[in-house]
């Protein structure tokens, strides 16, 4: 037995044991290995982050207004809240991926704006160009999953850029899809990273990460009619590039206010 079917058939025995943390009883439905571990992460990391949240919170207590030290628990707070948030996501999808099916319209330029924004105000090593000549390009998804997915691959861009670099967003109509790509000016990938890039718990970084994020990154894609395609060479960089059938091919049950979404509507802060 492989390591990850050994972790997912552990993974199994404990959404198995929690009850409707899946929804996975007798006779329900069984889930992709990626979404099936990240449930079973997820239910243990929202645990261990709401004892996280209770003791920023009793810290507050003691901290006095207007100080140094307030505000950097405030900031934790916010962090956790909105770490917590992005687990409850994961676990809802996981549970039932046709909660995927919830969508609105959601214009990929303006998505591309607001990701500039975000990593702007958080990365001032960072060099952003945004390119929008491709027009609106609205898509119907899912805007929370969506935005799920362009954290996971903007923070992966920027992780390649530890020094400092430029970072391309672009969105265009190649015809066909609505496209949005991320390139970074890191030093690319290698023949065989490239190959393993969404294999679950393969990962080239430090403590600390998974080798989780683009699996789950793909399944979130491709539950909305969406693919993701990977270009990259040694020293020149890499591209992820989102595509989507343009709206009006994609219908599903309508979110309330159905229309082309704000920037940002009902979505949190990345964490960059």
């Amino acid at each position: 037995m492989s390591v990850v079917e050994l972790a997912t058939s552990r993974a199994d025995s404990a959404l198995a044991s929690g009850g409707d943390l899946a929804g996975s009883g007798a006779g329900g439905p069984s889930l992709a290995p990626a979404p099936r571990l990240a449930a079973c992460l997820a239910h243990n990391v929202n645990n261990a982050m709401m004892g996280v949240i209770g003791h920023l919170e009793l810290a507050l207590r003691d901290a006095p207004a207007g100080t140094a030290l307030r505000e950097r628990i405030e900031d934790g707070v916010r962090c956790a809240l909105l770490l917590a948030q992005r687990v409850r996501r994961l676990v809802a999808f996981a549970a039932d991926p046709a909660s995927a099916g919830t969508t609105a319209l959601v214009s990929l330029s303006r998505a591309a704006a607001g990701a500039a924004e975000r990593v702007s105000a958080a990365r001032a090593g960072v060099g952003v160009r945004v390119d929008a000549s491709g027009g609106d390009c609205a898509v119907r998804v899912n805007p929370a999953l969506l935005d799920v997915a362009l954290e996971q691959v903007v923070c992966n861009a920027l992780e390649a850029m530890p020094a400092g670099g430029t970072l391309s967003l672009r969105v265009w109509d190649d015809g066909h899809r609505r496209c949005f790509g991320v390139s970074d000016s890191g030093p690319g990938l290698t023949p065989e990273v490239r190959r393993r890039l969404f294999e679950p718990f393969f990962t080239t970084k430090s403590f600390g990460h998974l080798g989780l994020g683009l699996a789950l990154c793909r399944d979130v894609v491709e539950a909305q009619g969406g693919a993701i395609h990977v270009t990259t060479a040694e020293g020149q960089g890499t591209t992820v590039t989102l595509s989507f059938p343009p709206a009006e091919e994609t219908r599903g049950p309508e979110a309330a206010g159905d229309g082309p979404a704000p920037p940002h509507a009902a979505l949190g802060a990345w964490i960059l």
